[in-house]
């Protein structure tokens, strides 16, 4: 089996998610499952970087692509690379803050049907703040409570993550 799996940052103890999805990569390998990595909205880097970790004789290869690149380009260089790999899965670790900074990536979703058509595993985290302090944050956690809700998908309200497998 062989799995993408797509976050916004992979940098090591910078992003929490990104940090998650390394170490499930890792486990994974020991599986014989292989593994691709995308950080498709790296700010901690100023150029793509291409490159492989190596973990118990297994390559895992890495694609961190900068966030200064327009969205457009992001989704071109992810998809060339998960076009090369032939994934079973692309398993996308959906925070909504790394995809915008004000967590209303409203064309983000469009971007990534440019990848091709796959079976698509999602794990939500952290949809919104959960005590907003601040004026505009209180109307955007409000309004992306209510469209999750209409969504019907279901999540667990204490850590605001959740599953959804297409």
């Amino acid at each position: 089996m062989k799995i993408a799996f797509i976050c916004g940052s992979l940098e090591l103890g910078k992003d929490g998610v990104g940090d998650y999805t390394q170490q499930l990569a890792k486990e994974l390998t020991k599986n014989e499952i292989e593994v691709l990595l995308i950080a498709i909205n790296d700010s901690f880097i100023k150029n793509t970087l291409l490159t492989s970790q190596k973990i118990d004789n297994k390559k895992i290869k890495i694609l961190r692509v900068s966030s200064h690149l327009s969205e457009l380009d992001r989704v071109k260089k992810a998809k060339e690379q998960i076009h090369k790999f032939k994934p079973d899965w692309i398993s996308l670790q959906f925070v909504p803050y790394s995809f915008h900074t004000k967590g209303l990536p409203f064309t983000f979703a469009k971007a990534l049907k440019e990848l091709g058509d796959f079976r698509w595993h999602i794990m939500f985290h952290e949809l919104w703040i959960d005590k907003p302090e601040k004026w505009s944050q209180r109307l955007v956690s409000f309004f992306t409570k209510k469209n999750y809700q209409r969504t019907g998908i279901h999540y667990s309200t204490k850590s605001g993550s959740c599953v959804y497998c297409i």
